[in-house]
């Protein structure tokens, strides 16, 4: 199969400045390359990378074009990024499908030449689908969450659109300690500390279960409370040490940077925990599946996100506000981490890649 990937304007492939989308379309990339499909990548160019490189024998094509530095005005924001998507429209090879995470393209259209055209959603809708009426578009989703929100904004795109979630990289399915030689009583959280993400209630579960008469050994709290980094600040920060009481077990670590780091705390950890607003605009639970994979069961909130992979009682916890862990699970829980782990399996590059490209062949 022939496939056109047209990126943003504001990060280059590889992820050399960031970026969560290029990183996976890079990984999915190579992977269709390796699987013999014929992929034509546009991209922003960037210092120290050629303005056209062949990959895998040819069989992966990157064209880079003028691109810019993201900026936070966003009226100045979408006119940058109408000026890159002009000049990618031009760039874009003959293809049998194209796959897009741009905001002009739908409205620009593309040239024939780029075959089936496909609008990749990575995170909630904010009223742009209303506007994107082509009749010839279809619209992927990374979770049903976001394509049942999709479908809310715009119901023409209801049987034009799909959901295939993102891919794990393959280092989170290392090697992992047996869940029953974890320390009892052991949990993660990893992401912005904010209100939104409820971490407290992670505190809370482990608070409870010490009531209980239950030794927690450990709860580490990973991720950056920098309001300039998406977190709650220095009050929100506080507010999480002192519901600790100066316990010990709760251990703050700010923002790990290191992924080896990371993922050993995991491997040490018999639970992770996610309990987010339940009406917040998660996207997809990424953390959630590089938990599992790591053999952790999961303790999320009923956000429909995370519907896609966790099922309560068997690949994981699913808690409604109020709710606790029952006391059985905090011992017995070793076949919903089993499960876990078969659950993330489905979510490896090869998987997804086959999947993705199987529902563009067929859109």
């Amino acid at each position: 199969m022939r496939i056109n990937l047209i990126q943003g304007a504001f990060h280059p492939v590889p992820a050399l400045t960031g970026g969560a989308v290029e990183k996976i379309w890079d990984a999915l990339a190579n992977e269709w390359a390796r699987q013999g499909h014929r992929v034509h990548h546009v991209c922003r160019a960037f210092p120290g990378l050629p303005a056209r490189e062949e990959l895998h024998d040819g069989r992966l094509v990157r064209v880079r074009v003028r691109g810019y530095e993201s900026v936070s005005n966003m009226r100045r924001r979408l006119t940058l990024d109408l000026l890159y998507s002009v000049r990618a429209r031009r760039a874009v090879g003959e293809a049998d499908a194209t796959l897009t995470n741009t905001f002009w393209l739908p409205l620009l259209g593309l040239p024939r030449r780029a075959g089936r055209p496909c609008l990749s959603a990575h995170r909630m809708p904010h009223g742009q689908y209303r506007t994107y009426r082509r009749k010839s578009w279809w619209a992927h989703a990374v979770s049903s969450a976001v394509r049942d929100a999709i479908v809310r904004e715009a119901p023409w795109f209801a049987d034009r659109s799909f959901v295939v979630g993102n891919p794990l990289d393959e280092a989170w399915f290392g090697e992992s300690k047996p869940w029953m030689e974890r320390d009892p009583l052991s949990g993660i959280y990893v992401g912005r500390l904010h209100p939104e993400k409820r971490v407290d209630r992670a505190i809370r579960a482990l608070l409870e279960a010490e009531a209980e008469g239950l030794s927690p050994s450990r709860l580490d709290v990973v991720g950056s409370h920098a309001v300039a980094h998406g977190g709650g600040g220095e009050e929100y920060l506080e507010s999480l040490r002192r519901l600790a009481g100066g316990r010990p077990w709760v251990r703050f670590h700010g923002f790990v940077r290191d992924p080896e780091r990371l993922r050993s705390l995991y491997r040490e950890s018999r639970f992770a925990f996610y309990l987010v607003d339940p009406t917040g605009a998660e996207a997809f639970g990424l953390s959630v599946l590089e938990a599992m994979a790591c053999g952790c069961v999961p303790v999320v909130s009923t956000h429909p996100c995370f519907s896609d992979f966790v099922e309560d009682g068997r690949s994981g916890i699913v808690l409604a506000d109020g709710q606790r862990v029952a006391m059985e699970w905090w011992e017995g829980s070793a076949p919903l981490a089993r499960e876990a782990r078969a659950t993330a399996e489905r979510y490896r590059v090869d998987h997804i890649a086959t999947e993705l490209a199987d529902r563009l062949a067929t859109s």
